[in-house]
């Protein structure tokens, strides 16, 4: 299920022209070497700001630096 709604969201997303930045890996790796990154199925916890904080980070670097 979960592939499907990335491959979804991917499709709806490349037909409008927006970008993706598709976490699921990041926190998948996070969770296998016990990070805990949310409370819970919906809050973050400070590890997991700091995941997303700095993927974006080095996504917008990449965008900049093109």
């Amino acid at each position: 299920m979960q592939r499907d709604l990335l491959r979804i969201q991917s499709g709806i997303a490349k037909e409008n022209d927006i970008k993706v930045i598709n976490l699921h890996a990041f926190f998948y790796k996070a969770k296998k070497s016990g990070v805990k990154t949310f409370y819970d199925n919906i809050h973050l916890t400070p590890e997991g700001n700091k995941l997303i904080s700095r993927r974006l980070a080095s996504y917008i670097e990449q965008e900049f630096n093109r």
